[in-house]
């Protein structure tokens, strides 16, 4: 398939996208992440968030990453 043939021209016109824009979002630049080193955003009680108690909330917003990647990696295949 061609790389452009899931862009719908007209709504790239719509939105104003320039040929340029439109090539970074096709080949965007490398990230390499930031090792950890962004913070997570603090609690905003204005903003939306998922539905738990904020007691359970907040401890969820406080798991380090690590551990919510361990807790939800699965290394043993499942039995047949």
């Amino acid at each position: 398939m061609h790389g452009r043939t899931w862009i719908d021209k007209e709504v790239v016109e719509l939105c104003g996208i320039s040929e340029d824009e439109l090539a970074g979002y096709l080949k965007p630049a490398l990230y390499e992440g930031e090792n950890g080193a962004v913070a997570q955003p603090a609690f905003d009680p204005d903003k939306p968030h998922q539905i738990y108690p904020e007691e359970v909330y907040q401890m969820m917003l406080a798991t380090p990453d690590e551990v919510v990647t361990q807790m939800g990696s699965e290394t043993e295949p499942p039995n047949a």
